[in-house]
């Protein structure tokens, strides 16, 4: 599964990139069914029910030129793995996620388009609360 977005923002480039590299800001508001974010150091795991089942998000989040969270997603015994890549630019997100495993058949287009949108909808804002809380 592959699914892009680009997202205009009122935020600058390092306050996105302070913002965006934190799991538990962004796994959340992305992904809903993702109620609890751990993070030590670059890696984080995620927990979450979807459709009446538990799942375990673990990986690392690569910082570079773009944000990349490289991740492992299980659940009853299923498995998958995928990348979320943000290339964070001026004023400007262009958002890649790749996903490969048993995850695929039941997220599918519906769920991923809805979430997506509704992250893109909300991120100024949350943003915005975001650097107030942090004081950044």
């Amino acid at each position: 599964m592959n699914k892009s977005i680009t997202i205009n923002t009122s935020h600058d480039r390092q306050s996105l990139l302070i913002i965006l590299s934190d799991p538990k800001f962004v796994l959340p508001k992305l992904f809903p069914p993702i109620k609890e974010v751990e993070v030590e150091n670059d890696s984080f795991n995620a927990h979450g029910r979807f459709m009446a089942m538990s799942f375990n998000m673990h990986g690392n989040v690569l910082r570079g030129a773009d944000l990349v969270y490289a991740f492992y997603l299980s659940a009853g015994g299923g498995m998958g793995q995928g990348k979320l890549t943000m290339r964070i630019k001026e004023r400007e997100i262009n958002l890649e996620f790749e996903y490969d495993g048993w995850m695929e058949r039941m997220s599918g287009i519906f769920f991923m388009d809805r979430w997506f949108s509704g992250f893109a909808r909300r991120l100024d804002e949350d943003v915005r609360m975001e650097r107030i809380k942090r004081k950044i």
